[in-house]
């Protein structure tokens, strides 16, 4: 059970909701976890009907945001509801806010995209985007910690689900989603309708999604109804991870959704609304995910419609783009950030960028010594084995994280009813009880997931600290017995 987590953050007209659509990721990541949330901050009707629905509680504010008066009160709500941490997101916090909040003996996770403030005093700085780097924040305070690029991209629940399996990729393109953001307030959206509503493909749709702040519905409307092709458009989207789901292409902003599409394996055509989205709209342009089309008063609907008409035709760029954004967001952000927070490990399944991981761990000494064959593993026979185990439905592998640090793996090998367990824990990190835990909650995770009856786990007899670990984590021992000649204990866990 966590403390309760109090956030700092505003959506007004000027900033738009994506700070607190961030911000609700990390709260649901907060309250999937066992603890209770509240956000401090002005929230339009609209979002603020979203917060109350997700079981958020709303404080206003009455304090001028950024004052020495808004720190004192973020810090004693904080204090009356037993909250350890507070999230501040928002341009108006600086430095004094951060210092003041931890003077008041609270710790700050802060939330900044470029480096707006002119010194750092949270104990974490999170940084999501992909042209985030150390340098934004060289002058921060010994114990402020940095957490930079989309590693820990915070993605909302909805978006959960498609963590594993991951959403497979069309080969051919039908559906196009235009998403400008909440506000909007320079109408590029209905610029966007307007490009692509003279594209001439068949079978292609398009949905442009507008948010309830947007003042130019009717303009929107209007241009979609004069297309070519069917596009529908919705206003207060609450199912914007089945509508990607549903989308080949998208043309967006180069704000946080950029995450959301990269993590849906959608490929897009940015177009640049603020100074901030510049950084994230090259960054992604570079990585060869998106095309970056600039500022959006230098675009104009002909560059839209021919980038995207490009896009339609070049099925195998589109793909290879796809998988190129997949690899860049894998959807365990939020995860990362919740384990920075609390130094609880966080364990998600094992990803094909991990087989070099696996196989250092895999070829430790102390491994090695402990392990039925000692010989060391060759690569290549690694890499063999790795992508067996990827492809086969009879076996689990997760990998324990504090933040982004790997910590160590486990594995569970499953025949007929039964599944046999192997772990392991980085050299830096044994010693500290991480051993126990991964076994304790790679366990559960793998019990409820898994239809067997039991996990059954054969230590050497000499290896004492390994078989005490498996019983702290709940593991009885059975019998004693004889594995590849070597005198073993098996010890087991039941499904409940």
């Amino acid at each position: 059970m966590l403390d309760p987590l109090l956030i700092r953050a505003d959506a007004s007209r000027e900033i738009g909701t994506g700070h607190v659509m961030r911000c609700l990721a990390l709260a649901q990541s907060w309250q999937q976890k066992g603890g209770q949330v509240y956000i401090r901050g002005r929230m339009p009707d609209g979002l603020r009907a979203r917060l109350i629905e997700e079981g958020i509680e709303l404080v206003e504010v009455e304090e001028r945001d950024g004052t020495l008066a808004d720190a004192q009160a973020t810090a004693t709500f904080a204090d009356k509801t037993g909250a350890v941490w507070v999230v501040v997101d928002g341009y108006h916090f600086g430095a004094a806010y951060q210092r003041n909040l931890r003077e008041a003996g609270h710790r700050v996770l802060f939330i900044d995209d470029y480096g707006h403030a002119d010194r750092y005093e949270a104990d974490l700085v999170l940084n999501q985007n992909i042209d985030a780097e150390k340098g934004l924040y060289a002058n921060r305070a010994a114990h402020t910690n940095l957490l930079l690029d989309p590693t820990f991209a915070l993605l909302r629940k909805e978006f959960w689900p498609w963590r594993e399996p991951r959403r497979e990729i069309r080969a051919e393109a039908e559906h196009i989603l235009i998403t400008l953001g909440g506000v909007d307030p320079d109408n590029v959206t209905t610029e966007v309708v307007e490009a692509l509503g003279s594209l001439e493909a068949s079978n292609v749709r398009a949905t442009a999604v507008i948010g309830g702040s947007n003042s130019h519905e009717n303009a929107i409307r209007a241009a979609a109804k004069s297309a070519c092709m069917p596009i529908d458009v919705r206003q207060n989207v609450d199912d914007m991870a089945e509508l990607m789901a549903d989308s080949d292409i998208a043309v967006s902003a180069g704000g946080s959704t950029c995450w959301e599409l990269a993590f849906m394996g959608i490929p897009n055509v940015i177009v640049v609304l603020a100074e901030n989205q510049k950084g994230i709209a090259q960054g992604l342009d570079d990585a060869d995910t998106a095309v970056n089309l600039g500022w959006h008063e230098r675009v104009g609907t002909m560059k839209i419609e021919s980038t995207v008409s490009s896009m339609l035709r070049k099925e195998k760029k589109r793909c290879r783009m796809a998988d190129e954004a997949q690899e860049l967001v894998d959807g365990w952000g939020t995860d990362r950030v919740a384990s920075a927070m609390t130094h609880e490990p966080s364990i998600r399944p094992v990803q094909k960028q991990d087989c070099e991981l696996l196989w250092h761990w895999a070829n430790d000494p102390k491994v090695r010594e402990n392990a039925y064959d000692s010989d060391p593993i060759p690569w290549e026979d690694h890499k063999e084995w790795f992508e067996e185990k990827l492809e086969s439905a009879s076996s689990k592998i997760y990998v324990a994280e504090v933040g982004s640090d790997p910590i160590g793996q486990i594995r569970f090998d499953i025949e007929e009813a039964v599944a046999v367990v192997d772990v392991s824990v980085a050299k830096s990190k044994r010693g500290s009880g991480y051993g126990t835990m991964l076994i304790e909650r790679g366990t559960r995770r793998f019990l409820k997931e898994a239809e067997v009856e039991r996990v059954d786990a054969y230590v050497k007899a000499d290896n004492s600290a390994s078989r005490k670990a498996f019983e702290k984590a709940g593991y009885a021992l059975k019998e004693e017995t004889r594995k590849k000649g070597e005198r073993s204990y098996r010890l087991s866990a039941f499904a409940n």
